[in-house]
């Protein structure tokens, strides 16, 4: 994730970079169970303009066609998310999972996901010369607009997944809102981590 390097730009350059939905570590292991896709999942999913937490404000997007889920965050530096200075972008391939009633209408999900794609765009020229000379992600040649694939790659202190790699995350919801965390490796978040809760189109 970016929190590190936010502090980091913050302090250096009073300026701030936040990815929200990044895959994380986990501290618990895989549930046993039949796994499934979910048709009553399928769909858009949208989220509302939020505060991020720490510098931005996001709203984020969210496809699920059975096996398959596309994502993108916006992310922006006004509270009406009107002028936007980055991008993130991934898709996963092979959702399934096993789901319980949690109660008055809603259910609980445990699923997993393979990763397959993972870009950062920056889309304001004073971030791009930020991470510029920041050498985010090793890399001193991003340019405002182009995306950047950064699956395999260490961006501060966070390691991307490779390709392929299976991730695991929760979701609680109904056919028409959910709350879902970050994905993680390894194992099922023992909490969400960054919960976002979107609403069907």
């Amino acid at each position: 994730m970016f929190k590190n390097f936010v502090a980091t730009l913050t302090s250096a350059a009073c300026l701030a970079l936040l990815i929200g939905c990044a895959p994380s570590s986990s501290d618990s292991g895989a549930s046993s169970g039949s796994s499934t896709s979910f048709p009553e999942l399928v769909g858009k999913w949208n989220s509302d303009c939020s505060f991020d937490g720490e510098a931005l404000y996001t709203k984020s997007s969210m496809e699920i066609s059975g096996p398959g889920i596309a994502t993108t965050s916006l992310y922006y530096s006004d509270t009406a998310c009107s002028s936007e200075v980055m991008k993130e972008a991934s898709t996963y391939s092979d959702f399934k999972g096993t789901s319980s009633e949690a109660g008055d209408g809603a259910k609980g999900y445990l699923i997993t996901a393979r990763i397959q794609t993972y870009t950062l765009t920056i889309t304001n020229d004073t971030y791009t010369t930020a991470v510029n000379s920041a050498s985010f992600c090793g890399l001193t040649t991003w340019v405002t607009g182009s995306q950047v694939d950064v699956l395999g790659k260490t961006c501060d202190s966070n390691t991307y997944p490779e390709k392929n790699t299976t991730l695991y995350n929760s979701i609680v919801g109904s056919e028409t809102s959910l709350i879902i965390g970050d994905y993680a490796e390894g194992g099922y978040p023992s909490s969400p981590s960054s919960p976002v809760v979107f609403m069907k189109e």
